[in-house]
């Protein structure tokens, strides 16, 4: 059974639903590694989300929903996980729940090994809703390395059989004609105040997987070192705020590769 914005329910092999988009799904998707514990970074973190979140609710996209992922921590968090929220659910509508969610993340003490990709896969493979727009913001310590154990392409086509728009934000510096590069996507580069620029002007890391898959879902790269600053956060969370246009959507609800019920729209 899948579920539209509006409340209303379907069934998977049911005829297509017509629904306006007002509303987005997003799912944040955090690395609870080393780098995360580091003086500072976590309140930065929590202010870049409260950034984020006050951007969305200032949009047409005002039917949001909120999902934190896991992955990177000690033991079992070591795999993508879901956190659970308000009355033990793994969504909310609160916003604040999910800056509440950010206290129960299990930081690792120790450098290690970690598979952003993998938790890349099992974000696209939550349950959206019709009437939303799909979104997922990983927060890594390092690039995303292209040894997975999913394959690119396969998450590639994850991300683009569901309509989901992926957004990169790495603690690794991005690198350009520019001083102080926030973010970029396929297009443009966004600085502190400047205007946006012309992607020629980046450029990308070429070992760090993710920034293709992000580019080419429609979504951006951004530079976590700069967390701490205000209009970093305010740009940040303005650009997801806004980037998301589309009037209305034909979907039909389908079970994906885990066998969950998800509304797919066009």
């Amino acid at each position: 059974m899948c579920s539209a914005t509006n409340g209303d329910q379907f069934n998977a092999g049911s005829r297509s639903v017509e629904t306006e988009v007002n509303g987005i799904d997003l799912v944040m998707v955090v690395e609870e590694g080393r780098c995360m514990g580091r003086s500072g970074i976590s309140k930065a973190m929590k202010k870049m989300f409260k950034k984020l979140l006050a951007g969305l609710s200032e949009t047409r996209m005002r039917n949001t929903q909120y999902t934190l992922v896991g992955y990177g921590g000690t033991g079992a968090n070591m795999a993508p996980h879901t956190y659970t929220m308000r009355n033990r659910l793994a969504t909310t509508n609160r916003k604040n729940d999910l800056v509440k969610a950010l206290r129960k993340l299990s930081l690792s003490a120790e450098e290690r090994e970690v598979d952003p990709l993998a938790a890349i896969s099992y974000a696209s493979q939550l349950p959206f809703r019709a009437g939303a727009k799909p979104v997922i913001v990983i927060l890594s310590c390092d690039q995303c390395s292209s040894n997975s154990q999913v394959s690119y392409s396969n998450v590639e086509w994850q991300l683009r059989q569901q309509g989901i728009t992926l957004h990169h934000v790495t603690q690794n510096t991005i690198v350009g004609a520019r001083k102080s590069i926030f973010g970029f996507d396929s297009e443009n580069a966004y600085m502190r105040h400047n205007r946006p620029e012309s992607f020629s002007i980046v450029k990308p890391n070429k070992h760090d997987a993710c920034v293709p898959l992000a580019t080419s879902t429609g979504g951006s790269v951004w530079d976590a070192t700069f967390l701490a600053n205000l209009d970093f956060a305010a740009k940040f969370g303005n650009y997801i705020g806004t980037k998301n246009t589309r009037v209305t959507q034909s979907c039909k609800c389908q079970l994906n590769a885990a066998g969950m019920a998800t509304a797919v729209c066009t």
